[in-house]
C-alpha cells in the first residue's frame, strides 16, 4: 500500500514539476510589450508615418484618414507623461493629389510637401493656413479633384544638409527644385513621363529616377534608368546638376518596363508560354565600396502558372574613372516559388546590404487550395552577403507566413514581414505575422546564424494588409516600435484605431 501511495506522489510531483516547466517555457517565449490603443474617430486611409515635426520630445505621429467624406490628416505628440495625445486635426483640400516627407536627420525637423496639378505646398503644422505656397509647377497629373492622395517618392537629399529637394515630374521634363530661405532655384531635364498605351487608354507614370553618384567626384547626380543604359546628369558646384547628359551603357536586354506592360506588334500582351525578360529593379551600393550596384530581375515563364523570378547581382566596377559592369552576375539570388516584393535592408548596420524577398507557388493545386481556405502560403527568404562580396545560395533565415483575400469583397492581403529593432542591440529583427492573431519575432544576433532559431510571440489583432503595418523609433529610445493600421480587410471597429506595440524584452 505504501508503495502506491509514494509512487502516485512521484508520479503528482512529475507532473507537476513538467506542468511547471511548460509554463515557464512558455512564458520564456511571450514578447513581453506595451500596447497602446488611439481611437482616431475617422477611418485610418493611410500607414502611420512617424515624423520630426514639432519641437516636442520624440516623434510626432502623422495620421491620415476620411471622416464625413472628407480627407483629414491628424498630428499625435508625445506629451510630458509620455502618452501620445492629439494636437491638432486639419482637413486637406480636395485639389492636393499626393505628398512626400524628407528623410530623418537627427537634430532637423523634417519637411512635408504637398503637390496639386500645378502647386507645390509645404506643410507648416503650427500656422493657422498649413499648406503654404512655394512655387507654381508643371506636372502630370489632371486639374481636378483627387478621390486619394497618394504617398509619392519626388524628395531628395543631395548634399545631406537635412533640407530636401524636390523633383517633378511633368509630361516632357523633370523639374530640379532646390530651396533656401529667400528663393527657389529651377532648373528643367529632358526626362518624359513614360506612357503606356493600352487600346484607347494612355497612362502616364514618373521614369525610374535616382540619385547616386556615377562619376566618382564625391556629389551624387540625376539618373534616368534607360532600356539597356543609365542616362545621368552630373550635379555642378550649385547643387544642381548638368544640363549635359553622360550615358553608362548596360547590356542591350536590361530594360526598365515590367514584361505585363509591353505589348506585341498587335497590340496584345507577351505571349507567357515562351517569355524571357531582364528588368532593371534597383540601383544602388550594396557592398560598400561607394560604387552602385545592379539588381536585374530574370523573368522565365513556361506558362501563366510556370514562371520564376531570379534576382541578378551585377557589381559595380571603377575601371578608368568610368562605371562598368560585368555581362555576367556576380551573384544569382533563388528560391522556391515566384520571387518577389523586394527590400534592401541592412539589418547590422555594417552598410553591407541583405535582400529579403518573397515566393509564392502559383501552380494549380495551390489555386484550388488557396479558393477553398481564403489564404496563401508565403515564404520571406534574408539573403546575406558573404565575405568576398557575394551573395550565399541559401538564404540567411527563410520562414513561411500567409496572404488573405475575400473573393467576395475582390480585395487581396498580404503578411506583416517587416525588420525592426526590438531590443536595442543595433540589429534588426525579423518580424512576422502568424495567422491573424499572433505576432512572431526571430532575434538578430552576432552569430554564425544570424538569427536565433526560436521566435518570441504576443498576441494581438495582425492587420489584413501587413504593408500597413510600420516600424520606427518614435521615441528615439534605440528600441523600434511598430505602428499598426487597420483596412477593410479587418473588423469595422478596428478601421478607426491604431496601435503602437512597445516591446519590453529581448
Amino acid at each position: 500500500m505504501k508503495t502506491l501511495v509514494s509512487k502516485a506522489i512521484l508520479s503528482a510531483c512529475v507532473s507537476a514539476l513538467l506542468l511547471s516547466s511548460t509554463a515557464s517555457y512558455a512564458d520564456s517565449r511571450k514578447l513581453n510589450s506595451d500596447i497602446v490603443a488611439l481611437e482616431t474617430g475617422m477611418v485610418v486611409t493611410h500607414p502611420i508615418m512617424a515624423v520630426e515635426l514639432l519641437p516636442a520630445p520624440g516623434k510626432e505621429l502623422m495620421v491620415l484618414g476620411a471622416q464625413n467624406n472628407q480627407r483629414v490628416l491628424q498630428i499625435y505628440t508625445n506629451n510630458s507623461i509620455r502618452e501620445y495625445v492629439k494636437a491638432r486635426e486639419i482637413v486637406v483640400p480636395d485639389s492636393l493629389h499626393r505628398f512626400d516627407i524628407s528623410q530623418y536627420q537627427e537634430g532637423t525637423n523634417q519637411q512635408v510637401y504637398f503637390l496639386s496639378s500645378d502647386t507645390l505646398f509645404l506643410f507648416n503644422p503650427t500656422a493657422v493656413n498649413p499648406f503654404e505656397k512655394v512655387v507654381n509647377v508643371a506636372t502630370t497629373m489632371p486639374n481636378k479633384n483627387s478621390d486619394y492622395l497618394a504617398k509619392d517618392d519626388f524628395l531628395f537629399d543631395d548634399n545631406n544638409d537635412g533640407v530636401a529637394e524636390a523633383l517633378i515630374q511633368g509630361f516632357t521634363q523633370v523639374s530640379v527644385l532646390k530651396f533656401s530661405d529667400k528663393s527657389v532655384l529651377k532648373r528643367d531635364y529632358p526626362i518624359a513621363a513614360k506612357a503606356t498605351i493600352n487600346g484607347e487608354i494612355v497612362t502616364y507614370q514618373p521614369p525610374e529616377i535616382l540619385v547616386e553618384d556615377l562619376n566618382f567626384d564625391g556629389l551624387n547626380d540625376l539618373i534616368e534608368l534607360q532600356n539597356g543604359q543609365i542616362t545621368y546628369y552630373p550635379q555642378t558646384k550649385d547643387a544642381l546638376f548638368s544640363q549635359q547628359a553622360a550615358v553608362v551603357p548596360l547590356k542591350a536586354d536590361f530594360l526598365v518596363d515590367d514584361w505585363w506592360d509591353k505589348k506585341d506588334s498587335d497590340g496584345r500582351s507577351l505571349d507567357q508560354s515562351n517569355l524571357s525578360l531582364r528588368r532593371i529593379a534597383h540601383l544602388e551600393d550594396i557592398n560598400n565600396d561607394d560604387i552602385p550596384d545592379l539588381i536585374v530581375i530574370n523573368t522565365t515563364s513556361n506558362g501563366a502558372l510556370d514562371r520564376t523570378n531570379d534576382y541578378e547581382i551585377y557589381l559595380g566596377q571603377k575601371k578608368t574613372n568610368t562605371l562598368s559592369y560585368n555581362d555576367k552576375p556576380d551573384s544569382v539570388l533563388t528560391a522556391d516559388g515566384t520571387l518577389g516584393r523586394l527590400k534592401v535592408v541592412d539589418i547590422d548596420n555594417d552598410n553591407r546590404k541583405e535582400m529579403m524577398l518573397s515566393g509564392v507557388d502559383i501552380g494549380v493545386s495551390q489555386i484550388i487550395s488557396a479558393l477553398v481556405s481564403g489564404s496563401v502560403d508565403q515564404d520571406v527568404y534574408l539573403f546575406g552577403m558573404t565575405k568576398n562580396n557575394r551573395f550565399s545560395s541559401k538564404p540567411i533565415i527563410s520562414k513561411e507566413t500567409e496572404l488573405s483575400f475575400s473573393i467576395s469583397s475582390g480585395t487581396a492581403g498580404n503578411a506583416l514581414t517587416q525588420l525592426a529593432d526590438f531590443n536595442g542591440d543595433g540589429l534588426k529583427d525579423l518580424v512576422l505575422s502568424s495567422g491573424d492573431s499572433k505576432l512572431k519575432v526571430f532575434f538578430a544576433n552576432r552569430s554564425s546564424t544570424r538569427f536565433e532559431r526560436l521566435s518570441k510571440s504576443m498576441s494581438v489583432d495582425i492587420p489584413g494588409q501587413g504593408n500597413d503595418v510600420t516600424a520606427a523609433d518614435i521615441n528615439n529610445d534605440g528600441i523600434d516600435e511598430l505602428l499598426l493600421k487597420y483596412s477593410r480587410l479587418d473588423e469595422p471597429e478596428l478601421q478607426s484605431k491604431i496601435l503602437l506595440i512597445k516591446p519590453k524584452n529581448g
